[in-house]
């Protein structure tokens, strides 16, 4: 377990990889600097072609830290990088064609008073679209329960954050913040993966001091042409999303936390909607194998015969939402 960090002066900064979007940064960058409680540094690593020179003359003033890195190097090792990179106690990721809205720090900054010794911290995102387009939904947020109009951050304990993390991705990047004392002391094992490669950083740095959700939407979350989820669909998509499962079950027996008895300790918290809402994703992305050692645990079943109807409905509406599209 950390150390308790002192909470009388949190310093907080904002970490933003950025790569070719001058326009998007400029959006992103903007958030960043409308937050009711200001940011300590915000730390720009540009990756894109050529470096930004006009980006420090036209935000004149603000705690900018600005590098451009012309080696190119893979969206993962991005992200690790300028995380680390950024000097502050807690540090708030931004992907540069997102945006915060303007109470994200404070609402980070309260969950890490609470509970200054998590790994991870994070919010609810609102999902939008710039063509104004049909988006499969409207809030990015994980499946854990909360009361109703309570803001109040819920601490997340270990076991319950990895087996979450079994069936997909359940933060948001671009609304989540990272404890740097916890990044120091830990080795993160790279996924090698383009797309769901930030579930897998949050897995390893909740392992062991879990983590904080927000239930509050603080950050935008923009769905566009040249997100990455575009770029990966298909086999390739759910090879990725099979290898990071893979990675957070090893990483759950490195830390004695049987994955079946978690799963079946977050089956216990959510509403038969939201368990279906998960297998669903599950689903789309895993294998035979792996659906007849989690899925009955999930749906509450004996087995993956017992999940039969269940199974057949969710793969039903699956189908009629492939060709509704």
């Amino acid at each position: 377990m950390i150390s308790d960090t002192s909470t009388s002066s949190i310093r907080l900064g904002i970490a933003i990889p950025t790569m070719n979007r001058p326009d998007m940064l400029r959006m992103a960058l903007r958030s960043a600097l409308a937050q009711r409680r200001p940011a300590d540094v915000i730390y720009i690593l540009d990756n894109s072609s050529k470096p930004d020179t006009d980006l420090l003359s036209e935000f004149v003033g603000a705690p900018i830290r600005y590098r451009h890195e012309a080696t190119r190097f893979p969206v993962e090792e991005a992200f690790t990088r300028v995380l680390r990179e950024t000097e502050a106690d807690y540090v708030c990721l931004l992907e540069d064609d997102n945006l915060f809205g303007p109470d994200h720090l404070a609402a980070m900054e309260e969950a890490i008073r609470l509970h200054p010794n998590a790994g991870v911290y994070s919010s609810a995102a609102f999902v939008f679209s710039d063509d104004c387009g049909a988006i499969s939904r409207n809030i990015f947020a994980p499946c854990w329960p909360h009361p109703v109009l309570d803001t109040t951050p819920i601490f997340i304990e270990p076991g319950l954050a990895l087996a979450t993390s079994i069936f997909g991705t359940p933060l948001c990047a671009s609304a989540t913040a990272i404890n740097s004392a916890v990044l120091k002391n830990t080795q993160l094992v790279p996924s090698l993966c383009r797309s769901p490669h930030d579930c897998w950083r949050w897995a390893q740095l909740s392992a062991k001091n879990g983590l904080v959700f927000v239930p509050q939407i603080t950050a935008w979350f923009r769905v566009h042409g040249s997100n990455i989820s575009h770029d990966i669909r298909g086999k390739q998509h759910r090879a990725e999303n099979w290898k990071v499962t893979q990675l957070v079950l090893d990483l759950m027996e490195q830390n004695d936390l049987d994955p079946e008895e978690w799963t079946k300790r977050l089956s216990a918290i959510l509403s038969p909607e939201r368990r279906r809402f998960l297998a669903t994703v599950f689903l789309r992305h895993r294998k035979l194998s792996a659906a007849r050692r989690f899925l009955p645990p999930l749906l509450q079943r004996s087995s993956l015969w017992a999940c039969a109807p269940e199974v057949a409905s969710i793969s039903f509406n699956m189908l009629l939402t492939r060709l509704g599209r």
